[in-house]
């Protein structure tokens, strides 16, 4: 691979991070149902896989819990 390919793929992982960070950042709050919010409190699950997220809501100010677990993406063979 050259260092221009590898710069090319560098870049398209990011692009993919970034959208999941969008993704991850549409949390609806259970309460008024907004999606903005700010994590005050993260935690990894014990014996479990991904974190547990305390958030507080930008618009009611009510705190909930979020668990957040990434899951491998599925392939399909055409």
């Amino acid at each position: 691979m050259t260092p221009d390919q590898a710069l090319q793929a560098a870049d398209v992982e990011l692009e993919k991070a970034k959208q999941l960070l969008n993704v991850a950042s549409k949390v609806a709050c259970p309460h008024c149902h907004a999606t903005k919010s700010h994590v005050v409190d993260a935690r990894r699950r014990p014996n479990q896989k991904g974190f547990r997220r305390r958030r507080v809501c930008l618009t009611c100010e009510k705190r909930f819990w979020t668990i957040e677990v990434v899951e491998p993406q599925k392939h399909h063979n055409i």
